[in-house]
């Protein structure tokens, strides 16, 4: 059986695949934990923090990062550092126009955790939900970890969460 190797691990191409399907964008997820038996981990989820919410009605000013969730602190006491995944859902209308991009963006330690996608563009006649995956490798020690929004103008927030996972070699 061949292999396929993700920035969490390697494992096998039978391993369980889960569909997510939000508006009309989706995304692939590879899940190692549910691997065939005898199958390689790499990475093992030491403990996942949920944070979610509805927030209905709260108005995102364009152009500024807003928090979505309350800074968590999490502590990766393995000596070689931790892998944290950061799982997200959001669900928003544009308050002004069609057309209004947006995008979701992940911190660690109060710096960017990646280059934060662009998400695409939202409507103000229906409600769209995206999410965003970030795998970010830390050293041992403490971090804070938190997921904020970026409208180009006036986004209205509805539903969220952010799964926040951590795996050690």
């Amino acid at each position: 059986m061949s292999n396929q190797t993700s920035k969490i691990g390697t494992f096998p191409k039978k391993s369980l695949v889960l569909t997510v399907m939000a508006s009309s964008m989706f995304a692939l997820v590879a899940i190692p934990g549910a691997i065939a038996a005898g199958g390689p981990i790499q990475h093992v989820p030491k403990f996942t923090i949920t944070d979610l919410g509805t927030m209905v009605g709260t108005v995102l000013p364009g152009g500024a990062y807003t928090p979505i969730d309350t800074v968590r602190k999490v502590k990766c006491s393995n000596s070689a550092g931790c892998t944290i995944n950061f799982d997200t859902m959001v669900e928003v209308i544009s308050q002004q126009q069609d057309g209004n991009g947006w995008q979701i963006a992940a911190y660690v330690d109060g710096m960017p955790a990646a280059n934060n996608p662009s998400i695409g563009l939202a409507s103000n006649s229906y409600y769209t939900t995206a999410g965003a995956l970030f795998t970010v490798s830390v050293p041992s020690g403490t971090h804070t970890l938190s997921v904020d929004v970026e409208p180009g103008s006036n986004l209205v927030l509805e539903d969220w969460q952010v799964n926040y996972t951590l795996l050690v070699p």
